[in-house]
């Protein structure tokens, strides 16, 4: 690069393996300092919900990433110092002396958190890919990620003989034999990331096409959108990986500078997003791979509920939707904004004795009845059909919810047949599980509690 008399007389190629080679370190340090801020926010995020058992889990994995990172970090600079300021007039240069040295105790490191960072990386990604397939079942979802798991196993082999061959006394990373393992295992460790995002799209894809009629599309993209698939499937990761690798094979000095940006796009970048987002339900949550819907309106799925689910996860559960008491309270702005003169109805007039602010619902008529018995019937069809659910849940457990509005007799004044002894009270609930139908229906009942009493 210089013609003064005091430049270097390496050869041009070492030259450049050894300013690549510092080009990575600073990429690595970029990530770092990344993952910093990235680790500190999801942090103070995750101790918010510490009460969360699986808050606990991601906040301890988070945490092993991030000190074996800052490990990372601290080995690769002891390692630059000790071979271009230490050993700099090492005979033939910085590079030699690096290649010579590969069994010193700081490059053993180096490789051992390299690989261990991977490894734990591609784990979550594994886990992620079995959670969003779970919603198909646990034996679709093993099924599915069995191969992966395979490879993931085989990767695991490749890295350990690659580091086992690489820091031997003698060896180098770029001798023959430590440079077919260290390909071997690039090439798995990046396979598998890319048959996992293949199969993360394909189900994210299915579960697209199942909401396409019954769900309206504000809540579709938040699922299903190309971000979400990016963070799920930790693709940045497979770019850099592909160009390392191919760098690598081919002997470029560039491979370096590769080798520490996939590094830190993978265990540092690309894993705090995810697991932010992940409890946060802005991508599927671990309790489950397809979230509730829990009302309906005309007919059509409404929203989406950020809950976590029953354990027969994918249950569509049928409560006191379309303007019940307690859908006003709780669903109030939402309601509105999907039917701006929606009404609270219920079996009578008599208002919830804890939210005496809320308006008197208006009793049903009979005709009304029998609509509502309709379109209970649709959100169950659109659920099971179109959106893919295993099953319909009518939920009769909460004193404000409507069917119960009509059960309970301290609710239900009515004289005709939907009021009066048990057997007409209990005739609206009834004929919505007579209209969804027998199979694939389960119905929910608690004792009257002292919540939401009426007077």
């Amino acid at each position: 690069m210089s013609s003064s008399s005091w430049a270097t007389d390496e050869p041009k190629a070492t030259l450049l393996l050894e300013r690549t080679t510092l080009a990575g370190d600073l990429l690595i340090g970029v990530g770092y300092g990344a993952q910093t801020v990235l680790y500190v926010a999801c942090v103070q995020y995750l101790w918010s919900r510490r009460h969360k058992k699986v808050s606990v889990v991601l906040l301890g994995y988070l945490t092993i990433l991030f000190l074996l990172e800052s490990a990372f970090v601290g080995v690769q600079a002891l390692s630059i110092q000790d071979m271009l300021i230490d050993h700099r007039n090492y005979p033939g240069g910085p590079w030699e002396y690096f290649l010579a040295n590969q069994s010193i105790p700081v490059n053993i490191a180096y490789y051992a958190l390299l690989f261990t960072l991977t490894f734990l990386a591609d784990l979550l990604v594994v886990w992620r890919c079995w959670v969003i397939w779970s919603a198909a079942g646990t034996c679709t979802a093993t099924m599915v990620t069995m191969f992966p798991a395979v490879i993931l196993l085989g990767s695991f082999v490749m890295g350990i003989s690659w580091i086992t061959a690489s820091t031997q006394p003698g060896s180098s990373l770029y001798d023959p034999t430590p440079t077919r393992y260290g390909q071997a295992y690039y090439a798995l460790s990046l396979g598998v990331n890319i048959l996992l995002t293949i199969l993360i799209i394909i189900r994210l894809s299915l579960y697209q096409r199942h909401m396409q009629s019954a769900i309206p599309l504000e809540y579709k993209t938040e699922y299903i959108s190309i971000v979400t698939i990016f963070i799920e499937s930790a693709s940045l990761y497979s770019v850099f990986g592909i160009i390392f690798l191919a760098t690598y094979a081919a002997d470029d000095a560039t491979n370096t500078v590769f080798l520490g940006v996939a590094s830190a796009s993978q265990a540092g970048v690309l894993v705090a997003p995810l697991i932010c987002c992940l409890e946060r339900g802005e991508v599927f949550p671990p309790e489950t791979g397809v979230q509730l819907v829990d009302h309906a309106v005309f007919g059509n799925l409404l929203r989406l509920s950020k809950t976590p689910s029953c354990p027969c996860q994918r249950l569509l559960h049928l409560p006191s939707a379309l303007g019940s008491e307690s859908s006003s309270i709780a669903y109030d702005h939402v309601l509105k904004a999907e039917k701006p003169s929606y009404d609270v109805v219920s079996a009578g007039d008599i208002p919830l004795s804890d939210h005496k602010d809320k308006p008197r619902p208006c009793p049903l008529i009979i005709l009304e009845i029998k609509e509502y018995v309709e379109l209970y019937d649709t959100a169950a069809f659109n659920a099971v059909r179109k959106a893919g659910f295993d099953g319909i849940e009518i939920h009769d457990a909460n004193p404000g919810y409507l069917w119960s509005k009509f059960m309970q007799d301290v609710s239900n004044y009515r004289t005709d047949d939907y009021g009066g002894n048990g057997e007409n009270r209990v005739r609206f609930t009834l004929e919505v599980v007579d209209a969804v139908g027998p199979r694939k229906t389960a119905i929910r009942f608690s004792p009257w509690n002292d919540f939401q009493v009426q007077t």
